[in-house]
């Protein structure tokens, strides 16, 4: 994933690549920003946007011991 954000130009990515990344739907990231849950977002206008770090930063809160 990060090849394909880097060959893009941009450090955001969308809630459908976002959603792969993490291995969930993106009904569920839908939900989770409804809830003020989940990880870390940005929003330009109606665009929601993640970044890898953010991404990262939230599977690693979020793993088991």
């Amino acid at each position: 994933m990060q090849a394909n954000a880097n060959a893009a130009g941009s450090r955001y990515i969308d809630d459908r690549a976002a959603a792969k990344y993490l291995n969930v739907s993106t009904s569920t990231l839908a939900k989770w920003r409804m809830r003020k849950f989940g990880p870390r977002y940005h929003r330009f206008g109606v665009l929601v946007r993640y970044t890898l770090a953010d991404l990262d930063a939230y599977a690693e809160q979020s793993r088991s011991a």
